[in-house]
């Protein structure tokens, strides 16, 4: 419940989206249909909130946008290793929060570096693969 409050910062909407999910936790108002209830199990998450999420537009709309996000762990495993790079044998004595400072610094500066015009048609153009079109 407290990732709503960063979402619905409004009062009004934090009240009205934690309603809308008591209603469908508790599969109450018109989530106590038998096929709403029967198809959480067969349909696909999104087809099941298009088709069953109209009596609650903030939840159905936040249940969308996460439904439809891609799951991959390509970012931590670019995350990881620059990390690794940084910390490496060489670079032991290292604090913990002096590498996780210099990673985060890395990868701003390569984020940064993709709205120079050399990163679209120079020698590193291939450095990010898919970036952020991916």
């Amino acid at each position: 419940m407290a990732c709503f409050k960063k979402l619905f910062p409004a009062a009004e909407n934090l009240k009205r989206v934690k309603e809308e999910y008591t209603k469908f936790s508790t599969c109450t108002g018109k989530f106590n249909d038998y096929d709403s209830i029967y198809d959480r199990w067969i349909l696909d998450p999104l087809n099941w909130w298009v088709n069953y999420g109209q009596s609650t537009p903030l939840l159905q709309g936040l249940a969308i946008k996460f439904v439809n996000q891609l799951a991959s762990s390509s970012c931590c495993e670019r995350y990881w290793s620059a990390y690794n790079f940084i910390h490496s044998m060489k670079r032991k004595q290292l604090a913990p929060e002096r590498a996780e400072d210099l990673v985060f610094v890395h990868n701003n500066l390569r984020l940064m570096s993709r709205r120079i015009q050399c990163y679209k048609s120079g020698a590193t153009r291939m450095l990010d693969v898919g970036g952020d079109g991916f």
